[in-house]
């Protein structure tokens, strides 16, 4: 199962990679549930916070809410406070397809981000320490061994 999921992560990579040439995607966090990528080109840094655009992308479809807004997958831009080890969802593209493909299902921004406290072995872990210390090794998600 390891191997099929590696084989997986590095099929997406490629696929991400041809699609968003402009963009510097590099996996950060999987599982078997999500792909996590943090777009290297596009991190923002200053003393105290970060931002960094992230892609997330699913095996199945996926809902926003309850019957509404399908997606395989979403990008989403990221402000971190990285001192304090919280983040905020800022923008957000939900896509039909997986890996960003297809239309865009729902686009929108947050007028007032709501900060949350970033929890161990959680996607937002691995994009806190990328776009906070530049840290972008792929990890295990929740229960799961780093790589």
């Amino acid at each position: 199962m390891k191997l099929k999921l590696i084989v997986a992560a590095a099929a997406a990579m490629m696929a991400v990679s041809l699609v968003t040439t402009a963009q510097d995607w590099k996996l950060v966090a999987f599982d078997d549930a999500q792909l996590t990528f943090a777009d290297g080109g596009r991190v923002v840094r200053n003393p105290v916070a970060a931002s960094v655009w992230a892609l997330e992308s699913y095996p199945d479809v996926r809902h926003a809410v309850e019957g509404w807004y399908p997606h395989r997958s979403r990008s989403l831009r990221y402000v971190f406070n990285c001192s304090e080890g919280t983040y905020a969802v800022a923008q957000w593209i939900l896509h039909q397809g997986a890996l960003g493909h297809g239309d865009a299902v729902w686009a929108d921004r947050a007028t007032a981000p709501v900060f949350t406290p970033v929890r161990a072995g959680d996607s937002q872990a691995a994009l806190l320490a990328a776009a906070c210390s530049g840290t972008a090794l792929a990890q295990h998600g929740p229960g799961g061994r780093a790589n």
